[in-house]
């Protein structure tokens, strides 16, 4: 496939860009030298105070503009070829889809992304190519997805954008460091406003970047994979997040070790998460247009673009399979994932344990050592008392509640209410644990303890979720006393 004929034109107008800020620089900091040698062929003296402007001021800003020795970390477990080639078959196919080289190194990474790059060389040149991969992304597309995606990266291949990357990166760091230098000086203002308009400018060209990559990519999988694909890395790629504070840190946190791919797989088809992804991809299609600081064109442009496109005359066969089949041996995988996160002697300290029992050897212990610290709140309580405390409790929670809905901070007495819930919601846990109720915990869902008792009224009970019920009248005294007497609990001491 022919180099992009828009490239000559990009690589032109950064060098131009670029050129002018480093002129710009360089005429303030001469100028500030030149100062003091004008006053002292002009008066035969010269101005302390501006000896000292001008050194500090042109040494500031020559020290800003000094070009960065740019190191290469790598940013997750390198891939090898052998181990899986399934994968590397897509990406060999995809390369060969775009006219492009497959990358030398590939990565994994701990999030919902995917990345191409250059190292090695100078500013671009004599480099080697790069890409790094999000596991957590693969779980979210589909195979012809997923290779939309390979080929959008390709697409930064194939416009020479990651020639011109090195070049408007390291522009951008001068103008941040020459900014952070000249605080507080009047000598500031000039590198602000040359900032404000090289970020438009540049965002302006990154934005134009990905409408081409987009394009390529349009044409090697299809329109409606490429759609698809985007629409769910809007719609779903915040939750990953949500999923890693809420359920994989905590277990990582207490020495084990779940499986986090099918982790995400469950929390994803969770009620919660499934109604976040709704309203988040209510939000990304209704923002009409991007700000003339994104670097990405918003969904809806995208979209309409990409429907804009002729319809491709070949494309790769359309595969629906989840793309994270083509990995193999995922368990290592993640474990070389967390070797580069937390330390490879860290890593191998965890605990492997099943998503499904971690409610009884993770949470458990939490649970009682919670109960334990406050072994006062609980003394002389039974399951049956819990209506009349939650209730008292009813208007602090009320108010907390509403101060986490509109992002405000809890005062520390909302706080102590709130935790005094989670405590009266563990000791039910374990309560019913002790009775030989089993406890289910999928990611993103609510704890559950199902009734050992098949033939009783009530199958499930939820203890947190119960109690938080209790505490804003969405429970009745009658419905949690019938509930508890079915699991046998109502009368159990939670001391």
């Amino acid at each position: 496939m022919p180099t992009s004929p828009s490239l000559a034109g990009r690589a032109a107008f950064a060098a131009a860009l670029m050129i002018g800020f480093y002129a710009l620089a360089l005429g303030i900091a001469g100028f500030l030298f030149w100062m003091p040698y004008y006053e002292w062929s002009a008066a035969k003296t010269v101005h302390p105070k501006l000896v000292v402007m001008a050194v500090l001021g042109g040494g500031a800003i020559l020290w800003a503009i000094c070009p960065r020795i740019d190191r290469f970390e790598a940013p997750g477990p390198r891939l090898d070829r052998t181990a899986q080639p399934e994968l590397f078959a897509a990406i060999d196919e995809v390369a060969a889809a775009t006219g492009q080289d497959a990358p030398s190194e590939v990565y994994f990474v701990n999030d919902v992304n995917a990345w191409v790059t250059e190292r090695g060389g100078a500013m671009g040149f004599g480099s080697r190519r790069v890409m790094g991969l999000g596991l957590p992304l693969m779980q979210l597309l589909t195979v012809s997805e997923f290779k939309g995606v390979l080929a959008h990266e390709f697409g930064h291949y194939h416009g020479g954008d990651t020639k011109l990357g090195p070049w408007i990166y390291k522009t951008r760091g001068a103008i941040v460091r020459s900014v952070q230098n000249l605080e507080s000086s009047l000598l500031q203002k000039p590198f602000v406003w040359y900032g404000n308009m090289f970020l438009r400018m540049t965002h302006g060209v990154s934005r134009s970047q990905e409408y081409a990559a987009d394009a390529l990519a349009s044409s090697v999988v299809g329109k409606t994979a490429m759609a698809t694909g985007l629409h769910a890395i809007h719609a779903a790629g915040s939750e990953f997040e949500v999923y890693w504070q809420t359920e994989a840190v905590p277990v990582l946190t207490s020495g084990y070790r779940p499986p986090l791919a099918a982790g995400f797989a469950r929390f994803l088809g969770s009620s919660d998460s499934r109604a976040r992804i709704a309203e988040q991809l209510v939000h990304a299609t209704a923002k009409a247009s991007a700000n003339p600081y994104d670097t990405h064109p918003s969904l809806s442009e995208r979209t309409a673009a990409i429907e804009a496109l002729p319809n491709p005359m070949r494309t790769l066969a359309r595969d629906d399979r989840p793309a994270i089949s083509l990995m193999r041996d995922l368990p290592t995988v993640e474990f070389a994932m967390l070797a580069t996160i937390a330390g490879d002697s860290n890593a191998r300290n965890l605990k492997q344990v099943d998503w499904d029992r971690v409610a009884e050897i993770v949470y458990l212990p939490n649970w009682r050592s919670r109960c334990s610290a406050q072994a006062e709140l609980l003394r002389g309580a039974r399951v049956a008392d819990l209506p009349r405390r939650a209730s008292l409790k009813a208007p602090l929670i009320a108010r907390a509640r509403q101060a986490m809905r509109e992002g405000r901070d809890c005062d520390p007495t909302l706080d102590a209410a709130l935790a005094e819930l989670d405590t009266l919601g563990a000791a039910v846990a374990i309560a019913l644990h002790e009775r030989g109720h089993r406890a289910e915990c999928a990611p993103g869902a609510p704890i559950v303890f199902r009734n050992r008792d098949e033939t009783a009224s009530h199958a499930t009970l939820e203890p947190f979720e119960s109690v938080r019920a209790l505490s804003e009248n969405e429970m009745g005294a009658g419905e949690w006393k019938s509930t508890c007497e079915a699991f046998g609990i109502h009368e159990v001491l939670l001391g």
